[in-house]
């Protein structure tokens, strides 16, 4: 072959290799252009009406609204306490009995000193009685015999003027008498004899023997009056001496009173002590403080029981959440594998920290229903139904995305991307509920969509 030819032929090689990459590039471009121009594929999904409920998960511990710690009624020997701590109990069940010797005796003693007391009382107030009656009778007995005395006095005066006035009759008629003897006149001798005479005559009608006497008498009578009276002023001392004031009734009277008291307490003790303890409620001890067989006094601790039949949960709810809460909302509590109705029964108004460093307000779920299965201290979750609405346009929750302008989803308007703004409700862990904002044909994206795919063609796959 001639050069010619050998050229000839590498030429047609050239040009035949050179339409097969041409061709092949035109094939790589034509099928780049085709994937630049296909629209996406996405899932789409329309309005829909359904039931939505906004819930609020949380999780607490089981408690109760009623502890009641039980104190030692009486001071005595506990002869038996028989529970321990997580026994349950059930209302009415007798908890403690007491040894009650020494009980029997106080309240013998106290009685047998109440009997003494009033005895002494009595005594007292009687004698005290008898010695005012002798002191009054002795105080006007004496003031008797004073009046009497005072008037016997004026007597025995009058007496003594009597014979003052005698013994003067009878020194005129000696006066008289030696006038007589010594005159010499016969007519003078004569008159002063005959005034001897009258003289006489009035000494003689006084009787002065007789004034004498009686003077005796009534002095002796005086006498007598002044002795009587010393006697009654004696009693009357002595009554006064042995009269109690009354202070010092009013002393015996407190000291009975005291007495009665403190038999009537030894009896009410003897009686809670025959009574023992009883459990007020169904519940469960938490806590005991003393053994069977101590000796106990009265206000002494000795256990405490909490109520199984005022349980509740008690969950810490951010302040994010709380102004969704309300008193008497429905909730469901889980404790393992069981569920329970409950209810919101209470908002605490003081914040805790006590299982985190924010504060969160503590808030209360009761228990509807049988609670026999349930333990205090158990954790348990709840959710809280806070709202609902029956029959909503809903749309899947991760279809509706949120920046700050509010809430958004992505649809396929006429083949293309786009953001459309709703105004949304309710939602839960499957459902948001939409307000405004889309109609019952928008073909709602689900697929994650970045902002790059606004304004893209795209396809539902459920259209396809």
């Amino acid at each position: 072959m001639s050069n010619r030819d050998r050229k000839s032929k590498e030429t047609i090689k050239k040009v035949v290799k050179l339409g097969v990459t041409v061709a092949v590039l035109s094939s790589v471009a034509g099928g780049l252009y085709y994937m630049e121009t296909r629209p996406d594929e996405y899932h789409t999904v329309a309005l829909q009406q359904a039931d939505v409920e906004q819930i609020l998960s949380a999780n607490g511990d089981v408690r109760t609204e009623e502890s009641c710690t039980y104190y030692a009624q009486v001071s005595a020997p506990i002869s038996q306490l028989d529970i321990r701590v997580g026994d349950e109990i059930r209302e009415g069940d007798m908890l403690v009995t007491y040894d009650l010797d020494d009980l029997i005796l106080a309240k013998e003693r106290s009685e047998l000193q109440v009997k003494q007391a009033s005895s002494a009382y009595q005594s007292t107030v009687n004698q005290n009685e008898k010695n005012t009656m002798i002191y009054e009778g002795a105080v006007v007995t004496e003031a008797m015999f004073c009046e009497m005395i005072a008037d016997q006095w004026s007597v025995i005066q009058d007496l003594q003027k009597k014979l003052a006035e005698a013994d003067d009759k009878q020194e005129e008629v000696s006066y008289y008498i030696n006038r007589a003897a010594s005159e010499t006149d016969d007519d003078d001798r004569d008159d002063f004899n005959a005034m001897v005479d009258a003289r006489h005559r009035d000494y003689q009608a006084m009787d002065r023997p007789k004034l004498a006497a009686e003077l005796a008498k009534q002095q002796a009578i005086y006498s007598d009056m002044q002795a009587f009276r010393a006697q009654y002023a004696t009693q009357r001392e002595n009554a006064d001496a042995r009269l109690i004031d009354e202070s010092a009734q009013q002393e015996l009277l407190l000291k009975k009173q005291e007495a009665s008291l403190q038999s009537q307490d030894d009896a009410d003790s003897l009686t809670d002590g025959e009574a023992g303890i009883q459990a007020e409620f169904k519940g469960v001890v938490t806590e005991r403080f003393v053994e069977s067989g101590a000796t106990v006094v009265k206000g002494q601790p000795l256990f405490t029981v909490e109520n199984l039949d005022t349980m509740y949960v008690s969950a810490d709810i951010s302040k994010y959440d709380i102004d969704e809460v309300a008193v008497g909302q429905k909730a469901e509590i889980r404790i393992g594998d069981e569920t329970y109705q409950g209810k919101v029964t209470r908002i605490d108004r003081l914040a805790s920290k006590e299982n985190s460093d924010k504060a969160k307000i503590p808030v209360r779920i009761g228990f509807e229903g049988n609670t026999d299965q349930v333990c205090l201290g158990i954790e348990a979750d709840v959710t809280i139904l806070q709202k609902s609405a029956k029959d909503a346009s809903v749309i899947a929750r991760s279809a509706v995305y949120e920046d700050e302008a509010g809430s958004y989803v992505y649809v396929l308007k006429e083949g293309i991307v786009c953001r459309q703004d709703v105004e949304t409700g309710l939602s839960d862990n499957e459902y948001v509920q939409i307000l405004s904002g889309l109609g019952q044909s928008d073909s709602v994206i689900l697929d994650a969509v970045t902002e790059e795919k606004l304004g893209t063609k795209g396809v539902s796959v459920e259209e396809r």
